[in-house]
């Protein structure tokens, strides 16, 4: 079983950084999402085109081509990805479909003029949603094409499931399975872009998803400030405290961070103890934002039955200046958060030291009274002094050589 404190990708902080990229699926997944206010924009500039040209006595048209601009500007503000609101606004466009074909009785039924109202919207739905809210598309479209023809007074229904099944179903199931590989893809890519420990981006997610964050906040003018959480004193408050209260300080700082970065910003974790947040905001703006969340100074709270435990990290806050890049200011703030941690090591040692130095001594005792046989015996056992000066010889001077 994977500890919470196995970082989920092997780190070489010796090597260069490498500016991380989307991978093609990534990129063509977010094209697609992107496309939506585009395609409900295209509805609405053919239909002012038809309003404004051939059909000019049918000025009905120009209701709906309010309508698709009015989508157009709701998926243009509210990009929810692959959420509910995609369905919502593709069941708008095809329910403005079914009455613009049954009201408007255009020449060829529905397959006519307006055929595009109904398969723009179907294509790019099934194609861009996932599976179960794609086949709820689909068969919206289906049932709207078969009312359609239906009221338009198509009777053969041999010959209305053929042409909906090469005009309309095909299309949307091949649609649907391109759709779903892409998405597949994606997928399998950013899985290996999360830690899975915690959930969150792991060193590699927060360069790819930072670096996107970064290119939207230069296209906005924004600055983009990096704010990295070392918190060693996880592996003390594991050997205290035990394996249960460290992965719920861990769960505890997943969700302070997930808060502080909402939906703009980017929270990974960088390493065992390391904790990193991308806020798309100036220097100033994303310490206050700290401190209104964890405190001045920055802590993580966990409340027990018996008290609480309180892990201060070393925090570090830095925007990126210039033409700068993301990795070389992650590389430079981990830079200083090792020294901070040297110099609290060496800090920490020289205390020890100095306690060790002022330590009290051993008091010394006095020696106990000796009994006469062990005098004796020592007085026995020690030579005698005039032996050993009789042992030395007495040096004699030398006669002077006479001339």
């Amino acid at each position: 079983m994977k500890s919470e404190f196995e970082p989920t990708t092997v780190q070489q902080p010796d090597a260069a950084p490498q500016p991380a990229l989307a991978t093609l699926a990534e990129r063509a997944a977010r094209v697609v999402r992107q496309l939506e206010p585009g395609v409900a924009a295209l509805l609405a500039a053919v239909t002012g085109f038809l309003a404004a040209t051939s059909l000019s006595a049918m000025p009905q048209l120009w209701v709906f081509c309010l309508l698709a601009l009015g989508v157009a500007c709701w998926a243009a503000a509210r990009r929810s990805g692959w959420g509910v609101e995609p369905v919502a606004r593709a069941l708008v466009l095809l329910a403005a479909a079914y009455v613009l074909h049954t009201d408007a009785g255009a020449p060829g039924g529905v397959a006519g003029m307006f055929a595009f109202w109904l398969g723009i919207p179907a294509l790019y739905y099934t194609f861009s949603l996932r599976t179960p809210l794609a086949c709820l598309v689909a068969v919206a479209a289906v049932a709207e094409f078969t009312l359609a023809a239906l009221w338009l007074g198509h009777d053969a229904l041999s010959s209305l499931a053929a042409r909906g099944a090469f005009l309309l179903i095909l299309p949307m199931l091949l649609a649907m399975q391109l759709g779903a590989m892409l998405r597949r893809c994606a997928a399998r890519v950013e899985s290996a872009r999360r830690d899975s420990s915690t959930a969150l981006y792991n060193r590699a997610g927060l360069m790819v998803h930072g670096n996107i964050l970064l290119a939207s906040c230069r296209k906005h003018r924004r600055e983009l400030t990096l704010a990295v959480f070392d918190c060693n004193d996880l592996l003390e408050a594991r050997t205290v405290y035990g394996k249960r209260v460290s992965r719920k300080l861990i769960a505890g700082i997943v969700r302070k961070l997930t808060l502080l970065a909402g939906d703009q910003g980017v929270a990974a974790r960088t390493g065992p103890t390391q904790f990193a947040v991308a806020l798309p905001m100036s220097r100033e703006k994303a310490v206050y934002a700290i401190e209104r969340l964890l405190g001045n100074p920055s802590r993580f709270e966990l409340e027990g039955g018996e008290g609480e435990v309180v892990l201060v990290p070393n925090l570090m806050v830095e925007s990126i200046a210039g033409a700068g890049t993301l990795e070389r200011l992650f590389a430079a703030i981990c830079r200083g958060l090792a020294r901070i941690q040297e110099e609290e090591t060496r800090r920490q040692r020289y205390l020890q030291r100095e306690r060790e130095r002022h330590s009290r001594p051993m008091p010394i005792q006095a020696p106990e009274p000796e009994s006469r046989a062990l005098r004796m015996a020592r007085i026995q056992l020690d030579p005698d002094p005039v032996d050993i000066v009789q042992q030395i010889p007495n040096t004699i001077p030398m006669p002077l050589p006479t001339r």
